[in-house]
């Protein structure tokens, strides 16, 4: 199959990130990311113009990170108590998910949108040793 090479304009999931230059198959050129506007074609314009999506790239994920890490530093500082039912030998019924987590972390703060898969798993940081047998798991 015949290849054509296109400048991404944004990102595209399993493709590139903006200001990328990729090599596609034609029929997914010409019928989903040019009409979407998702990138051009490699012209010498169209070099020309590289720069100005890399500076708009780089302006992006900077914000992203800015972004990243004042959450990291609201999240390092929160402290929650879950309060779980446990049986006769202190082991809890269910558990904690990251659900559970980002809904408590929506109901502390401002923030509305806060993604679940930041979360991978919702674990004291105290050795199990250290740990009393109670039915509360602080986080």
């Amino acid at each position: 199959m015949p290849l054509t090479e296109l400048i991404l304009t944004e990102n595209v999931p399993g493709l590139g990130a903006e200001a990328d230059l990729v090599k596609v198959r034609r029929g997914y050129a010409r019928n989903y990311l040019l009409p979407r506007k998702m990138a051009h074609e490699v012209t010498p314009a169209a070099l020309r113009q590289l720069n100005a999506l890399k500076q708009k790239r780089a302006e992006r994920e900077g914000r992203e990170l800015n972004e990243a890490q004042e959450l990291a530093r609201r999240i390092g500082k929160a402290r929650f108590v879950f309060t779980l039912e446990t049986g006769e030998t202190g082991k809890a019924f269910g558990s904690v998910t990251a659900q559970d987590i980002v809904n408590r972390l929506k109901t502390k703060s401002a923030q509305r949108s806060i993604d679940t898969k930041l979360f991978w798993s919702a674990r004291s940081k105290t050795p199990a040793s250290t740990r009393s047998p109670s039915s509360c798991i602080t986080m």
